[in-house]
């Protein structure tokens, strides 16, 4: 049997489930798991040689792929899901480096005349460089770039049946073709188009990994993204009783004040209810767009403006967006509002805390345009731009969210810097 197969699979297996999270006393433990797995498959290996071919091949293969399971459940904190999904990705990997080799020193052969497998060096050297290559761009293409993120709950029944379909064609097939009847590929040609056909094989079984993580990636941030929205639409909804209660006080706070002032005007009591009155001027803060949902957002933002030093200034008819759902409104404008609040907290110079928003219709549009400082140009991921903050995780779905509830109503948007100032523009039909 072949005893370097577990080292084929462990390279690639550290490189997908390294970014995990690790368990207690991981760095202990590894070694150790390696060691005992490895041994495992050793003494196994002797049992499995005395099976017939086919069947002690199909042993072998199983057995190593249920020890690399192992070792994840061994080593990472993660859903059982989750490991089985990588490990088919581990698996995969491995068994196209396989056939990308076995395709290069048949074609030397069939070429040439050449086994390079006949000789020890030889075999090993070609090994050692296709799995090299095909690795380090798998590292390159797929890990580097953060195809297969992090913290994305995978989908049960397409992780089972991937893998099973991975069981079935590649290691089933393949160790009936190849070991069960190896006459068939003694001719140099079939065996070219059988290393041709796995790894084309390999190719399609990496691309549909691919594929079912993207979906599972996308559904996970669309739950997210209906999760955030629905937060959003229930604090402002508090916000809103709250404010309106304000208002209700404040309104009859001033009229109580310019009671008091004409009963009681001696000059002792006028710095107290100047303070008095400043106090609750909070009433006229209160945002009239009409829209109850955009004065909500508005109302809160201006205060949190105000008490900060940023001038805020605003020209809005909210009476646009009269089709467009309390929760949408709250989450598209408070989070625009809020990446630039974000943005002109940064300069500690207060002249240049400045931002500012319009809505307005033209042509049968609803144009709403964002404006503020910024010092320095946001970053960008996929065109879009990304939050600054550490916690990227819990944080970052503000421009998503925006794009998602501005495709959702069929508009347009687009964003420049220009001199320091960023700028949002968004249009939506009427």
């Amino acid at each position: 049997m072949n005893d370097f197969f577990i080292i084929q699979l462990l390279i690639p297996f550290f490189l997908i489930f390294w970014r995990f999270k690790k368990r207690r006393y991981f760095y202990v433990m590894a070694p150790l798991g390696i060691v005992g797995i490895i041994a495992a498959l050793y003494g196994l290996n002797f049992a499995f040689a005395l099976i017939a071919s086919p069947y002690g091949w199909l042993c072998h293969y199983l057995a190593s792929y249920v020890a690399v399971f192992v070792l994840a459940n061994l080593l990472f904190e993660m859903d059982g899901i989750d490991k089985l999904f990588f490990c088919v990705v581990v698996f995969a990997i491995q068994n196209f480096a396989h056939h990308c080799c076995q395709l290069v020193t048949r074609s030397v052969f069939l070429i040439t005349g050449t086994d390079m497998e006949s000789y020890f060096w030889g075999a090993f050297g070609a090994y050692a460089v296709a799995y090299v290559v095909v690795y380090a761009a798998f590292w390159a293409l797929i890990l580097r770039n953060k195809v297969f993120e992090l913290s994305v709950p995978h989908s049960k029944l397409a992780t089972i049946f991937l893998a099973a379909a991975f069981v079935m064609v590649m290691i089933v097939l393949g160790v009936y073709v190849k070991h069960g009847r190896s006459a068939v590929l003694a001719d140099p040609g079939i065996r070219l188009v059988y290393e041709v056909y796995s790894v084309i094989l390999d190719v399609f079984i990496l691309s549909m990994l691919i594929s079912v993580f993207h979906n599972d990636k996308m559904r996970f941030d669309v739950d997210e993204l209906e999760r955030r929205l629905a937060q959003e639409s229930r604090y402002y909804e508090m916000a809103q009783s709250n404010i309106e209660l304000i208002n209700i006080k404040c309104h009859d706070l001033k009229h109580q004040i310019s009671m008091f002032q004409k009963l009681n005007d001696k000059a002792a009591c006028s710095g107290e209810i100047e303070e008095l009155k400043n106090a609750v001027m909070i009433y006229d803060n209160i945002a009239k767009t009409n829209n109850e949902a955009l004065d909500c957002v508005l109302t809160e933002k201006m205060l949190f403006c105000s008490e900060n030093k940023i001038q805020f200034t605003y020209i809005a008819d909210g009476s646009l967006l009269k089709n467009m759902t309390y929760t949408d409104i709250c989450a598209l404008f408070g989070n625009a509002l809020d990446n630039a609040i974000e943005s002109v907290m940064k300069s500690a110079d207060p002249q240049r805390r400045v931002m500012g928003m319009k809505v307005f219709g033209r042509a049968g549009l609803i144009n709403i345009h964002f404006e503020n400082y910024c010092p320095q140009p946001p970053k960008l991921n996929q065109g879009m731009p990304v939050t600054s903050k550490s916690d990227g995780k819990n944080h970052g779905f503000g421009m998503i969210s925006i794009r998602y509830i501005v495709q959702k109503y069929r508009g347009t948007m687009n964003f420049e810097v220009v001199d320091d100032m960023f700028y949002l523009n968004i249009s939506l039909p009427m």
